[in-house]
């Protein structure tokens, strides 16, 4: 194996778990909204709009044609939803886990700062020892 497919495994292995998550997680939002067919009519002819389709007695309504909207559905109507996904789903996956996710991460990289600088004063003090040592035993 090269090392440019040891990189792109590398790379497809962070991306893809991410990559499915974030499409698993958001497919509810897809379901928050729905299309509606209204009729295009100017806002002015309205009798009443009440979420579920225009009323009006004219005739002006009924010969429009209908054009697609986007309207709320049943869904994100639900109280059970809005509190659970919008609100505990959301503030734990895209705030809570990334936030203790880096504190994490960087105290480890922290942690190996500190054993690494340990491990290189320890070599350099054996290193300065061996040549004080080998000028020592040359005089």
């Amino acid at each position: 194996m090269n090392d440019q497919n040891a990189s792109l495994r590398r790379v497809l292995k962070y991306v893809i778990p991410v990559l499915s998550f974030s499409v698993v997680f958001n497919i509810p939002k897809f379901f928050e909204a729905e299309i509606e067919y209204v009729p295009d009519v100017p806002p002015e002819s309205y009798d009443y709009y009440d979420g579920s389709g225009i009323h009006n007695s004219s005739s002006k309504v009924d010969d429009a044609a209908l054009v697609p909207s986007l309207a709320v559905s049943d869904l994100r109507r639900n109280p059970d939803y809005a509190f659970y996904y919008n609100n505990w789903a959301r503030l734990v996956v895209l705030g809570i886990m990334p936030f203790a996710m880096l504190v994490f991460f960087n105290t480890k990289i922290y942690q190996d700062i500190q054993v690494s600088r340990k491990v290189n004063s320890c070599n350099s003090l054996d290193i300065d020892t061996s040549t004080l040592l080998h000028e020592h035993a040359i005089n």
